[in-house]
């Protein structure tokens, strides 16, 4: 049974890949790799947070404004309001994951919209314009019709449909890689890294808590450090998203631009 839900969900995401693309040529732009963090747990802040400090390296977290300063069942404490001006001022990316943490499934398409654009005013509210407009789908659920819309209103919109970005990027539904210690071994996160070592290749990762007894939606520190030291010892540059999008529409504007 789990094999056809697997093989059904395969056939599903491969018909959402399809449709209402916003395609973004990487054209040989250099190996980057992106840590990002959903909902977000304080503990990806203040432990994972340092982690890419110390290798020099920042991440992009995204939130769910009606979540902060309460504490989730499985993830514990959440991100504080009051933490987010240090967590800018450490050059990490804040992004919107819609106002209250909610599925797309469990919403008409017109209503998870509101959604989305109630999550990112309310992000700008507090933070002004250090807000981003990059968007992760809550729960990584997304449909052919929810992919088009959240594209009309975010830069980029991330999903958790695993694989690589490139050489063309789809901006409404950009490919991320969960970082569960749990359940992903750690030689399966050297294996990517390994892979996404060549141009035109740009891999993310995604995970919540970070902490010595994490959930099964998290990660223990030691096994986040050796992932940020395997691709710092690759040679890969670690970017935020939007440090992504802006290195490859750099890259663009240099090859199109008149000799």
């Amino acid at each position: 049974m789990a094999t056809i839900r697997g093989a059904l969900k395969e056939v599903y995401y491969g018909a959402v890949s399809a449709v209402h693309r916003r395609p973004l040529p990487m054209h040989g732009a250099p190996p980057m790799v992106t840590f990002t963090f959903d909902d977000f747990p304080r503990s990806a802040y203040l432990t994972a947070g340092a982690t890419l400090r110390a290798f020099g390296a920042r991440g992009t977290y995204y939130a769910a404004v009606g979540w902060m300063d309460e504490v989730g069942p499985a993830t514990g404490d959440r991100c504080r309001t009051a933490d987010l001006p240090a967590l800018l001022r450490d050059g990490h990316e804040l992004g919107t994951h819609t106002y209250s943490h909610v599925s797309c499934r469990a919403l008409t398409t017109s209503r998870f919209a509101e959604e989305i654009a109630r999550g990112r005013e309310a992000l700008h509210r507090l933070v002004g314009d250090a807000a981003s407009d990059n968007f992760a789908f809550p729960f990584g659920a997304v449909s052919p019709a929810v992919k088009k819309e959240a594209g009309l209103q975010c830069r980029s919109c991330r999903s958790g449909l695993g694989g690589y970005n490139g050489p063309i990027v789809d901006l409404n539904l950009l490919r991320a890689n969960k970082l569960y210690s749990e359940s992903v071994p750690l030689p399966r996160i050297r294996d990517l890294i390994a892979r996404a070592a060549q141009p035109g290749q740009w891999l993310i990762f995604y995970t919540h808590d970070v902490g010595e007894q994490p959930s099964p939606f998290g990660c223990t520190p030691q096994y986040f450090e050796d992932t940020v030291r395997c691709v710092v010892e690759a040679g890969i540059r670690v970017a935020t998203v939007g440090e992504a999008l802006a290195a490859i529409e750099g890259t663009s504007a240099r090859r199109d631009a008149p000799p």
